[in-house]
């Protein structure tokens, strides 16, 4: 393939994979509600085995992000629909995660805050980042 992949998320799938098949929807699904992000590319075993060799790909589902050209993550597994979203959220929400309405940027990571208020912070596809700063002091 000489293709440059600037931006994309890559699927690889196989007819026969039973998790390829549920993947598959939750992509068509992260597409319906999101139709700006044209990023997703799909791949099958049989059809696409050029791909498949350059990516180094010998598992099925498996998920490869690109950004600027560069692998920034692979899942070689299912990802369900917020685990999708939560994942291009951190790659392209500069690119795409914007209010349709106001076209102002709004990022999609979700907010944690327990019921004590003893901590809050930002959850991503890395985990979260809590921000002690807002925690209050329970003395």
């Amino acid at each position: 393939m000489k293709e440059n992949i600037k931006d994309a998320i890559l699927a690889f799938n196989d007819n026969w994979c039973a998790q390829c098949y549920t993947e598959k929807k939750v992509l068509n699904e992260f597409i319906k509600q999101n139709p700006e992000i044209n990023l997703i590319k799909n791949y099958d075993a049989e059809k696409d085995r050029e791909i498949f060799e350059k990516f180094n790909v010998k598992h099925t589902p498996t998920i490869i992000f690109i950004k600027d050209g560069k692998v920034v993550e692979e899942f070689r597994h299912y990802l369900d629909l917020k685990q999708l979203t939560q994942v291009v959220n951190y790659y392209f929400k500069e690119k795409f995660m914007t209010d349709k309405k106001k076209d102002v940027q709004k990022p999609k990571f979700e907010v944690v805050n327990n019921d004590n208020n003893l901590s809050a912070g930002i959850c991503g596809p890395d985990g979260c980042v809590i921000d002690w700063s807002k925690a209050e002091d329970n003395k």
